[in-house]
Protein backbone atom coordinates (compact mmCIF):
# COMPACT_ATOMS: atom_id res chain seq x y z
CA UNK A 1 0.00 0.00 0.00
CA UNK A 2 1.36 3.33 -1.12
CA UNK A 3 0.54 5.21 1.82
CA UNK A 4 -1.39 9.09 1.46
CA UNK A 5 1.62 11.14 3.46
CA UNK A 6 1.20 12.49 7.33
CA UNK A 7 -0.36 15.67 7.45
CA UNK A 8 1.85 16.96 10.16
CA UNK A 9 4.89 16.47 7.63
CA UNK A 10 2.75 18.72 5.62
CA UNK A 11 3.88 22.36 4.57
CA UNK A 12 2.06 24.65 1.73
CA UNK A 13 2.31 27.72 0.08
CA UNK A 14 4.95 29.30 -2.19
CA UNK A 15 7.10 30.95 0.08
CA UNK A 16 7.56 28.80 2.90
CA UNK A 17 8.13 25.50 0.82
CA UNK A 18 10.64 28.01 -0.84
CA UNK A 19 12.21 28.60 2.99
CA UNK A 20 11.94 24.82 3.72
CA UNK A 21 14.35 23.69 0.84
CA UNK A 22 16.78 26.73 0.75
CA UNK A 23 17.10 25.99 4.85
CA UNK A 24 18.83 22.51 3.86
CA UNK A 25 16.03 20.69 5.68
CA UNK A 26 15.47 17.18 4.34
CA UNK A 27 12.09 16.90 2.58
CA UNK A 28 10.35 14.05 1.46
CA UNK A 29 8.64 14.83 -1.55
CA UNK A 30 6.90 17.76 -3.45
CA UNK A 31 3.44 17.98 -5.08
CA UNK A 32 2.96 21.13 -7.49
CA UNK A 33 -0.52 21.58 -8.90
CA UNK A 34 -0.78 20.98 -12.90
CA UNK A 35 0.00 23.94 -14.79
CA UNK A 36 1.49 25.99 -12.00
CA UNK A 37 3.77 28.90 -12.90
CA UNK A 38 5.88 31.52 -11.98
CA UNK A 39 9.14 32.18 -10.62
CA UNK A 40 8.82 30.48 -7.08
CA UNK A 41 7.55 27.47 -8.76
CA UNK A 42 10.86 27.45 -11.02
CA UNK A 43 13.00 28.17 -8.38
CA UNK A 44 11.37 25.67 -6.08
CA UNK A 45 12.16 22.88 -8.84
CA UNK A 46 15.16 24.40 -8.91
CA UNK A 47 15.95 23.51 -5.49
CA UNK A 48 14.51 19.93 -5.38
CA UNK A 49 16.51 19.13 -8.26
CA UNK A 50 18.88 19.76 -6.72
CA UNK A 51 18.68 18.40 -3.02
CA UNK A 52 17.45 15.25 -5.37
CA UNK A 53 14.01 15.55 -3.53
CA UNK A 54 11.01 13.79 -5.91
CA UNK A 55 8.99 16.60 -7.45
CA UNK A 56 5.03 14.72 -8.75
CA UNK A 57 2.83 16.98 -10.69
CA UNK A 58 -1.15 16.93 -9.30
CA UNK A 59 -4.67 18.34 -9.87
CA UNK A 60 -6.04 21.12 -7.86
CA UNK A 61 -8.19 18.87 -6.67
CA UNK A 62 -5.88 16.91 -4.92
CA UNK A 63 -3.91 19.92 -2.84
CA UNK A 64 -7.34 21.28 -1.97
CA UNK A 65 -8.52 18.01 -0.80
CA UNK A 66 -5.56 17.49 1.35
CA UNK A 67 -4.77 20.98 3.02
CA UNK A 68 -8.32 22.70 2.69
CA UNK A 69 -6.53 26.00 2.47
CA UNK A 70 -4.72 28.62 0.20
CA UNK A 71 -2.12 26.15 -0.70
CA UNK A 72 -1.03 28.38 -3.71
CA UNK A 73 -0.37 25.29 -5.92
CA UNK A 74 2.47 23.78 -3.61
CA UNK A 75 2.92 20.92 -1.00
CA UNK A 76 6.08 20.13 0.34
CA UNK A 77 6.58 17.23 2.67
CA UNK A 78 9.13 17.27 5.48
CA UNK A 79 11.31 14.26 6.42
CA UNK A 80 11.55 12.31 9.12
CA UNK A 81 14.90 10.87 8.31
CA UNK A 82 18.04 12.22 6.78
CA UNK A 83 19.33 10.96 3.28
CA UNK A 84 22.42 9.96 2.49
CA UNK A 85 24.35 9.09 -1.06
CA UNK A 86 25.71 5.33 -1.25
CA UNK A 87 29.14 6.58 -2.46
CA UNK A 88 29.65 8.31 1.36
CA UNK A 89 28.38 5.44 2.95
CA UNK A 90 30.42 3.27 0.91
CA UNK A 91 34.02 4.85 1.69
CA UNK A 92 32.67 5.42 5.25
CA UNK A 93 32.20 1.34 5.51
CA UNK A 94 35.62 0.72 3.70
CA UNK A 95 37.22 3.57 6.17
CA UNK A 96 35.78 1.58 9.07
CA UNK A 97 37.63 -1.95 7.55
CA UNK A 98 34.42 -3.40 7.23
CA UNK A 99 32.82 -5.46 4.22
CA UNK A 100 29.81 -3.42 2.82
CA UNK A 101 26.63 -5.64 3.00
CA UNK A 102 24.12 -3.41 1.52
CA UNK A 103 20.44 -3.30 0.55
CA UNK A 104 18.70 -1.63 -2.28
CA UNK A 105 14.66 -1.51 -3.02
CA UNK A 106 13.33 -1.14 -6.46
CA UNK A 107 10.32 0.43 -6.88
CA UNK A 108 8.72 -0.75 -3.58
CA UNK A 109 6.37 1.84 -2.30
CA UNK A 110 4.31 -0.03 0.63
CA UNK A 111 5.38 1.72 3.44
CA UNK A 112 5.09 -1.54 6.05
CA UNK A 113 7.54 -3.38 3.61
CA UNK A 114 9.82 -1.17 3.44
CA UNK A 115 9.82 -0.60 6.88
CA UNK A 116 10.02 -4.67 7.51
CA UNK A 117 13.24 -4.58 5.27
CA UNK A 118 14.74 -1.88 7.71
CA UNK A 119 13.88 -3.81 10.64
CA UNK A 120 15.42 -7.21 9.11
CA UNK A 121 18.24 -5.00 7.87
CA UNK A 122 19.42 -3.56 10.72
CA UNK A 123 19.31 -7.31 12.76
CA UNK A 124 21.65 -8.53 9.90
CA UNK A 125 24.18 -5.75 10.04
CA UNK A 126 23.41 -3.83 6.45
CA UNK A 127 25.08 -0.79 5.88
CA UNK A 128 22.53 1.06 4.31
CA UNK A 129 19.38 0.63 2.38
CA UNK A 130 19.16 2.23 -0.96
CA UNK A 131 16.21 4.10 -2.82
CA UNK A 132 15.74 5.45 -5.94
CA UNK A 133 14.57 9.39 -6.22
CA UNK A 134 11.23 8.05 -7.75
CA UNK A 135 8.66 5.63 -7.31
CA UNK A 136 9.73 5.04 -3.35
CA UNK A 137 8.00 4.38 0.05
CA UNK A 138 7.15 7.55 1.42
CA UNK A 139 9.06 7.37 5.27
CA UNK A 140 6.34 8.33 7.31
CA UNK A 141 5.00 7.31 10.76
CA UNK A 142 3.49 4.06 9.79
CA UNK A 143 7.16 2.98 7.63
CA UNK A 144 8.85 4.50 10.78
CA UNK A 145 6.68 2.35 13.34
CA UNK A 146 6.82 -1.08 11.08
CA UNK A 147 10.82 -0.40 11.29
CA UNK A 148 10.76 -0.70 15.02
CA UNK A 149 12.72 2.52 14.84
CA UNK A 150 15.68 1.01 12.58
CA UNK A 151 14.72 3.56 10.57
CA UNK A 152 16.45 6.29 12.81
CA UNK A 153 19.53 4.34 13.14
CA UNK A 154 20.32 2.62 9.50
CA UNK A 155 21.07 5.06 7.05
CA UNK A 156 18.63 5.59 3.84
CA UNK A 157 20.65 6.53 0.72
CA UNK A 158 18.07 8.61 -1.97
CA UNK A 159 19.69 8.24 -5.69
CA UNK A 160 18.57 10.35 -8.58
CA UNK A 161 19.35 6.99 -10.29
CA UNK A 162 19.47 3.21 -9.34
CA UNK A 163 21.02 2.44 -12.30
CA UNK A 164 23.86 5.00 -12.03
CA UNK A 165 24.22 4.01 -7.99
CA UNK A 166 24.73 0.36 -8.78
CA UNK A 167 27.82 1.12 -11.74
CA UNK A 168 29.34 3.55 -8.86
CA UNK A 169 29.01 0.52 -6.36
CA UNK A 170 30.28 -2.43 -8.96
CA UNK A 171 33.29 0.03 -10.07
CA UNK A 172 34.30 0.08 -6.15
CA UNK A 173 34.60 -3.59 -5.73
CA UNK A 174 30.75 -4.77 -4.66
CA UNK A 175 28.62 -7.25 -6.42
CA UNK A 176 24.88 -6.11 -6.93
CA UNK A 177 22.70 -9.30 -6.85
CA UNK A 178 19.40 -9.40 -7.82
CA UNK A 179 16.49 -12.42 -7.32
CA UNK A 180 15.17 -13.83 -10.22
CA UNK A 181 12.32 -16.64 -10.22
CA UNK A 182 13.94 -18.30 -13.33
CA UNK A 183 17.54 -18.09 -12.60
CA UNK A 184 19.33 -21.37 -12.81
CA UNK A 185 21.59 -20.61 -9.70
CA UNK A 186 20.49 -20.88 -6.42
CA UNK A 187 20.35 -17.87 -3.36
CA UNK A 188 23.24 -20.23 -1.41
CA UNK A 189 25.05 -20.76 -4.09
CA UNK A 190 25.84 -17.31 -5.00
CA UNK A 191 26.78 -15.80 -1.05
CA UNK A 192 30.26 -15.25 -0.06
CA UNK A 193 32.00 -12.90 1.87
CA UNK A 194 32.53 -10.06 -0.76
CA UNK A 195 31.34 -6.79 -0.54
CA UNK A 196 27.86 -7.24 -2.21
CA UNK A 197 24.46 -5.12 -2.49
CA UNK A 198 21.16 -7.13 -2.95
CA UNK A 199 18.75 -5.81 -4.87
CA UNK A 200 14.69 -6.77 -4.16
CA UNK A 201 12.41 -5.10 -6.18
CA UNK A 202 7.97 -4.51 -5.76
CA UNK A 203 6.01 -7.27 -5.43
CA UNK A 204 4.59 -8.20 -8.53
CA UNK A 205 6.63 -5.73 -11.09
CA UNK A 206 9.61 -7.05 -9.40
CA UNK A 207 12.92 -5.36 -10.58
CA UNK A 208 12.70 -2.50 -13.65
CA UNK A 209 15.00 -3.26 -16.65
CA UNK A 210 17.18 -0.46 -16.19
CA UNK A 211 18.01 -1.96 -12.64
CA UNK A 212 18.15 -5.48 -14.37
CA UNK A 213 20.76 -4.63 -16.85
CA UNK A 214 23.14 -3.51 -13.71
CA UNK A 215 23.38 -6.70 -11.59
CA UNK A 216 26.40 -8.38 -11.62
CA UNK A 217 24.67 -11.99 -10.65
CA UNK A 218 21.35 -12.99 -10.15
CA UNK A 219 19.47 -15.65 -8.09
CA UNK A 220 17.04 -17.28 -6.69
CA UNK A 221 15.18 -18.09 -3.65
CA UNK A 222 14.52 -22.31 -3.83
CA UNK A 223 10.81 -23.02 -2.81
CA UNK A 224 8.73 -26.50 -2.46
CA UNK A 225 5.89 -24.68 -3.81
CA UNK A 226 5.09 -23.70 -7.11
CA UNK A 227 3.48 -20.72 -5.83
CA UNK A 228 7.12 -18.54 -6.39
CA UNK A 229 5.88 -15.05 -5.24
CA UNK A 230 7.41 -14.07 -1.72
CA UNK A 231 6.42 -10.79 0.10
CA UNK A 232 9.51 -8.63 -0.15
CA UNK A 233 10.54 -8.50 3.50
CA UNK A 234 10.39 -12.13 3.87
CA UNK A 235 12.51 -12.42 0.76
CA UNK A 236 14.93 -9.83 2.49
CA UNK A 237 14.81 -11.76 5.80
CA UNK A 238 16.00 -14.99 4.08
CA UNK A 239 18.69 -13.42 1.56
CA UNK A 240 20.24 -11.80 4.55
CA UNK A 241 19.94 -14.58 6.94
CA UNK A 242 21.63 -17.04 4.56
CA UNK A 243 24.34 -14.04 3.60
CA UNK A 244 25.08 -13.60 6.93
CA UNK A 245 25.26 -17.80 7.82
CA UNK A 246 27.69 -17.80 4.97
CA UNK A 247 29.41 -14.78 5.94
CA UNK A 248 30.12 -16.17 9.21
CA UNK A 249 29.57 -20.16 8.93
CA UNK A 250 26.89 -20.35 11.43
Amino acid sequence: MAAYPDKQQMLYGRQPVLEMLESGHEVEKIWLQKGAKGNEIRNIRALAKNAHVPVQTVPQERLNRLTGKNHQGVVAFAALIDYYRAHDVLMQTYEKGEVPLFVALDGVTDVRNFGAVARTAECFGVHTIITGQADKALINAEAMKASSGALSRLPVCREPSLADAFQELTANGLAVMGTDTSASDRLQDNVSHEPVTFVFGAEGEGLSKNVQSQLTTTFRIPMVSNFNSLNVSVAAGIVLYEARRSFYRL
